[in-house]
């Protein structure tokens, strides 16, 4: 049928009005036309045979990484909402013995979580490659910074804190995650792997730049540039570890073969109930017109 029949596009349609204005080059029809296209690509990765949690998670990397591509600077992917447009695209296209027998609540909550945690990784993963291509040239240091800053973040971002302290706590998780990865990866000395000056020059550029995660930073604001405490966070990483002697570690310990042997990855999708979003105010639109699995 014609597309404005259609539950996608008419969620589409209805996410794009409220941030259209945002949008400096493309008519409104063009933005519809992008974001509609990545939901149905993303369907692709649907014909896998996984768990249904496993497909939703898919789906929602899918999708982002299609959205983010050409458009991870635009101001109106940080303002717009894809949660219902993530939902109208899998009814369409995940097969509904897929979650027969899943209660309606665990559904939504695991598509809100999906949602949000995609939008952030896949945010994330576009932020640190440009800005760790910006601070190393050698490329080797390039993929280990980007390695342990990733599954840092990531990790980082599982804890529950005291909302008063979340700001400055993330930091501080991060910033030690990743100086701990990098430290094991050099048989305990991260000096081998970035010096206390590169590490605290990458944290102040990717801080700078908006990697820390959107739901906190919508409750505290961002921080100053030159923010003091990554200097007090960086310090006291690097404190834990002496220098080691002068000898280089051996180089078959590298961060390659330790992600392919699983060192750092626990569940990267295991994503807490932190987000800050409404998630049950963010379906009620959908439940108003009588949206159902």
């Amino acid at each position: 049928g014609h597309k404005n029949e259609q539950p996608l596009w008419n969620a589409v349609s209805e996410a794009v009005s409220s941030v259209a204005h945002l949008e400096p080059e493309w008519e409104r029809g063009r933005l519809e036309e992008k974001v509609y296209d990545s939901f149905q690509k993303a369907a692709s990765c649907l014909e896998a045979r996984k768990s249904w949690e496993e497909l939703v998670n898919d789906y929602a990397d899918a999708v982002y990484a299609s959205l983010l591509n050409g458009c991870a600077e635009k101001e109106w992917l940080l303002k717009a909402d894809f949660v219902l447009c993530m939902d109208a695209g899998l009814r369409e296209h995940l097969p509904q013995h897929h979650t027969a027998n899943v209660p309606q609540h665990t559904y939504e909550r695991t598509v809100l979580g999906a949602h949000d945690r995609a939008f952030e990784e896949q945010r994330l993963q576009q932020l640190l490659w440009v800005v760790i291509q910006r601070e190393f040239e050698n490329k080797k240091k390039r993929l280990k910074a980007y390695s342990a800053s990733e599954y840092a973040w990531k990790d980082a971002r599982k804890v529950n804190v005291a909302i008063a302290s979340e700001l400055q706590s993330f930091a501080d998780r991060w910033i030690d995650g990743t100086i701990s990865y990098l430290a094991e990866d050099a048989k305990g000395d991260p000096r081998w792997n970035l010096t206390e000056e590169e590490a605290l020059s990458l944290f102040h550029a990717l801080i700078d730049g908006g990697a820390l995660p959107l739901s906190i930073t919508y409750k505290h604001g961002q921080p100053e540039r030159g923010w003091h405490v990554l200097d007090e966070a960086v310090a006291r990483a690097y404190g834990k570890y002496p220098e080691a002697a002068a000898k280089e570690p051996s180089k078959d310990n590298s961060v390659t073969s330790w992600n392919k042997q699983g060192s750092w990855w626990g569940s990267s999708r295991e994503w807490s109930n932190t987000s800050g979003f409404d998630g049950d105010a963010r379906w009620q639109k959908r439940q108003r017109k009588g949206g159902t699995w």
